[in-house]
């Protein structure tokens, strides 16, 4: 992969109940979501965390949930954790064993149980999106300014068979702007300019953290999937988070059905959906990427993004230089905060707030109209782009 993949989100969905933000001082903590967040590839997560993680949160995730919320700002006993969260003792010492074997908490020094990788709650993430709204508004206005130039851009490097700006602009922006060389350069100053110390061993090998969904919830991320038939390939990217609602990428339930990928290449820009098996169609239906003969996923070609990586790349260069203009800002909230108290190290906190910022970067761009709006009712396949070729 080229530098970028390096710093592609995987999301790993986390469900519960309706969210509802922690009431702290009252005796029950109501349940809420938390989705959890991994910054990095495969191989760094093998070296985080174990094997059964994925399977031990899965199988356990309301109770476990309320656990890592309770103790999310503070280190707590297990007399007091069971006391804030009205779990019965039995089966709060399951979900300690379960989390301390998942390495999600560990205990400290005054027989205290401390999570061991941020946990956003909806109360710190809005004190997070006010540290970070004045970096969030440079960038947007930075963004925002070289938009004309980029759209006249691709306009003349289209393919025929290429979308409408209207129907590309999210990829474009939001994955190889935002969650791209923006990134990227981002990761490249933190080690020109030594910010790479505020990272432990762990955390340098994939950052990670949770946030609880509530109505301060800000993230962006993508997930990137390559399939090959042959010499060819496509790729898929789902963008993914707060602005777009989806915390659940319903492609992973078909990702490794024959069928699925054989479809993948039997789209064509000059044939459409013509040549898809009834299995095919079957499939990209339950995923609402096709209706009524239709293809509704807009498709790329892989050479009309190598056209505009010169200015994609410089918009994103430009955009990190903002951010680490106000670097401090990032390390001054992680100072100020709770978390500061009993985590090791920054690293998954800067992280944190670099998908926040890249929501919030997002959520501007579409309020001024320098984005196209994002429907209240989010279809399956909005934010979900084919591409046809190789980029990475």
């Amino acid at each position: 992969m080229g530098s970028l993949g390096r710093h592609i989100a995987i999301l790993i969905l986390v469900f519960a109940h309706a969210p509802v933000a922690p009431c702290r001082g009252q005796d029950r903590l109501p349940p809420a979501e938390l989705s959890f967040w991994t910054v990095g590839g495969a191989e760094g997560f093998v070296q985080r965390f174990p094997a059964e993680f994925s399977q031990s949160y899965a199988s356990g995730k309301t109770d476990i949930d309320r656990i890592l919320l309770t103790i999310a700002e503070e280190p707590l006993t297990q007399n007091q954790i069971q006391q804030r969260s009205a779990v019965s003792e039995s089966q709060l010492q399951e979900i300690i064993s379960s989390l301390e074997a998942m390495r999600l908490i560990r205990r400290d020094g005054h027989d205290r149980w401390a999570t061991t990788v941020p946990v956003i709650t909806d109360r710190r993430m809005k004190g997070i999106r006010e540290d970070l709204l004045p970096i969030a508004s440079a960038v947007a206005r930075h963004i925002e300014r070289h938009i004309p130039q980029l759209q006249a851009l691709y306009e003349e490097v289209r393919s025929p068979h290429d979308p409408s700006w209207k129907d590309v602009a999210h990829l474009l922006i939001d994955k190889f702007i935002i969650d791209g060389t923006f990134h990227a350069a981002i990761g490249s100053l933190e080690r020109e300019r030594g910010a790479q110390r505020y990272y432990d061993q762990d955390q340098q090998s994939l950052a990670a953290f949770f946030i609880e969904r509530g109505e301060n919830f800000s993230s962006f991320g993508t997930n990137w999937y390559p399939f090959t038939a042959g010499d060819a390939q496509r790729e898929v990217y789902v963008l993914h988070g707060a602005l777009f609602k989806r915390f659940e990428i319903r492609m992973n339930a078909h990702r490794g059905d024959p069928e699925f990928s054989a479809a993948l290449f039997q789209i064509t820009p000059e044939g459409g959906i013509d040549s898809l098996t009834e299995r095919g169609r079957e499939i990209l239906s339950a995923l609402d990427w096709i209706a009524d003969d239709r293809l509704l996923v807009p498709e790329v070609q892989a050479s009309t993004i190598e056209s505009l990586r010169p200015t994609l790349d410089a918009i994103g260069r430009g955009a990190a230089a903002l951010v680490f203009d106000n670097h401090s800002v990032i390390i001054d909230s992680f100072n100020s905060s709770t978390y500061s108290r009993f985590l090791y190290a920054s690293g998954d906190y800067i992280q944190a707030c670099y998908h926040t910022l890249f929501g919030a970067i997002l959520e501007q761009l579409a309020h001024v109209g320098a984005l196209p709006a994002v429907p209240e009712s989010v279809p399956e396949h909005f934010g979900v782009y084919i591409i046809l070729g190789r980029l990475f």
